[in-house]
């Protein structure tokens, strides 16, 4: 990945960025088929989807893989998980996997679950800021396949705060390309004490209705 040259102004995750780099913490990272590739979705249709895969070993958060597209339907991005063979744990998805779209009736998170996967969406939306600190206590323990994460990386890099010119000060987190991703991470740390290797959660049920 390289030392970034320079530090965007209000980049939010550079200083844990720029550590995981000089601890070797961004590198080849094997997938271990022992533990459970979980899933961690960010939704977007116009904007982009972003789906991070991360697996558990005692306190270490590793992100193995990422994928990232968009105007793509969910069944797209079940196919492309499903192909990577991976050992799938559970899909966690943010608050408004609960929604139930305008015109099916249907959630992202049913949908998911139709499709094979245990999708679980929050219970409730999450607090970014209180979220960016969550993710910046336990960046230490994060590592990120150097190859697979390269797009996840670069956006965390770029992931910053709105700087007005007139009062250079830091406001709130842009939305803009890379903050999907950043969404991600943000709910995968958030969720982390349901990521699991063992096998003692039941299955959710599939509904009964159908994708439109």
């Amino acid at each position: 990945v390289g030392k970034p040259r320079h530090v965007l102004e209000g980049a939010i995750y550079s200083s844990e960025i720029f550590a995981a780099i000089e601890n070797r913490r961004i590198r080849p990272l094997p997938y271990d088929p022992l533990l459970k590739v979980h899933t961690v979705w960010d939704l977007g249709w116009n904007d982009s989807m972003s789906i991070g895969f991360v697996q558990r070993l005692h306190s270490e958060i590793r992100w193995i893989d990422f994928l990232e597209d968009s105007h793509r339907t969910y069944d797209w991005y079940v196919a492309e998980i499903k192909n990577k063979r991976y050992n799938l744990g559970r899909a966690f998805l943010p608050h408004d996997g609960r929604h139930k779209n305008a015109q099916t009736g249907i959630s992202a998170e049913e949908i998911l679950r139709k499709l094979g996967l245990d999708a679980n969406a929050a219970l409730k939306p999450s607090n970014v800021e209180e979220g960016i600190k969550a993710v910046r206590l336990k960046f230490s323990q994060m590592f990120f396949d150097e190859v697979k994460c390269k797009p996840m990386i670069d956006h965390l890099r770029r992931y910053r705060r709105n700087v007005p010119v007139t009062t250079h000060e830091p406001q709130s987190p842009l939305h803009d390309e890379h903050s999907h991703a950043a969404d991600m991470v943000r709910e995968g740390v958030s969720r982390l004490s349901d990521m699991r290797n063992d096998e003692k959660d039941a299955p959710m049920p599939i509904p009964r209705t159908g994708i439109v």
